[in-house]
């Protein structure tokens, strides 16, 4: 086990905290800790769609999950099922919703997603208790991480093919690779390639990381 998600209390309600015990401990990794503290004591979400109706931003290995085939390029998927939006420097790539907001893969009748061994990161790291400051703030890095490669992957493959990249909402939009340099993402296939101590910065890793015993 590489990582240690655990039940914790805040103020009057319990919640989740983690520990990495490995400083390879990769993107999935952290995934698998959170989705076996979830079979563990956090309710089946089958049933549950509460969370279906909100943003649901994507990072360049969510695409590459979703395709099944880490060679293909993310450029058709993103023009069929994600919604780009632009404003001046700024490019987000979310799922598209439905008319009534839901997410696209939601089957609104089961109230279960139809791509659900495929979920994204932002839908697999979601545990609906409580979190420690850190614990959130580890989350919030690597999507952010995540979403700047998909963009830089997207806007490259622009580049590649001669043409402007589709905007679906344009607020005056201004992309540029400048402002999206590669990341620690970028030409990674799967999140087993990604340490997590590649991610965060060194204060936020020290917190987390529990150094071995000598």
């Amino acid at each position: 086990m590489n990582i240690n998600v655990f039940l914790a209390q805040f103020d009057d309600a319990f919640g989740y905290d983690l520990e990495i015990l490995d400083e390879n401990a990769t993107i999935q990794d952290y995934l698998n800790a959170l989705n076996q503290f979830q079979e563990k004591y956090v309710e089946n979400c089958k049933g549950c769609d509460g969370c279906c109706y909100e943003r649901i931003p994507l990072t360049s290995i969510d695409i590459l999950t979703y395709l099944k085939d880490p060679t293909l390029p993310l450029t058709p998927f993103i023009h069929q099922y994600c919604k780009v939006t632009g404003t001046g420097p700024v490019l987000d790539i979310c799922l598209k919703r439905n008319p009534d907001q839901s997410c696209i893969f939601l089957d609104r009748e089961q109230k279960i997603c139809r791509r659900h061994p495929a979920r994204s990161f932002v839908c697999q790291s979601f545990v609906c208790l409580p979190h420690s400051e850190e614990a959130g703030q580890l989350r919030d890095l690597i999507l952010n991480v995540g979403e700047d490669d998909l963009v830089h992957r997207y806007l490259n493959e622009a580049k590649e093919k001669g043409t402007a990249p589709v905007i679906h909402e344009n607020n005056e939009a201004a992309p540029s690779l400048i402002d999206y340099p590669a990341t620690i993402f970028t030409g990674k296939r799967n999140y087993d390639e990604i340490r997590i101590k590649d991610v965060l910065p060194e204060n936020l890793w020290q917190k987390l990381y529990i150094h071995p015993r000598l």
